[in-house]
């Protein structure tokens, strides 16, 4: 829960101080509680990183549409073509945005990646990207013979 408060005012500080129209595309600021999607777990034993760019339209009770899955890229050597659409669509059906965007698209971007350098401690770790990227990374899994 700390960790969804934390990139939340993290994305409505970088929305607000955005200067220019462009930037303001992904329409970051009408999000309200961003939930954020798990790192398959078949994905992660298997060590594939991939990204996922996905839109939602939000009605006027604040709740997500349907959320689109625009493009999925994996990692190249193709091992997953899905790569973690069932679990952007989940994060983003839970997910809250503001009553006043109903009917804006809202754009984000989801990096799956696996980092040699964290620790197994912790499970995953997201990060936030400027101005519509969330970065969500988990230890490469130590293999035993």
């Amino acid at each position: 829960m700390r960790l969804i408060l934390r990139f939340m005012l993290v994305a409505l500080s970088c929305a607000a101080f955005a200067q220019s129209s462009s930037e303001l595309e992904p329409n970051m600021n009408c999000i309200e509680r961003l939930e954020m999607p798990t790192y398959p777990r078949i994905a992660e034993l298997a060590r594939i990183s991939g990204t996922v760019r996905a839109t939602v339209t939000p009605n006027s009770a604040g709740a997500a549409g349907d959320p689109i899955i625009t493009e999925t890229v994996v990692d190249p050597t193709g091992k997953l073509k899905n790569f973690a659409p069932a679990a952007v669509q989940e994060a983003l059906r839970k997910s809250r945005f503001r009553t006043d965007c109903s009917g804006k698209s809202i754009t984000v971007v989801f990096i799956f990646e696996n980092d040699p350098h964290l620790d197994s401690r912790h499970p995953q770790v997201v990060s936030y990207e400027y101005p519509n990227r969330f970065r969500i990374s988990v230890p490469v899994p130590l293999v035993q013979n």
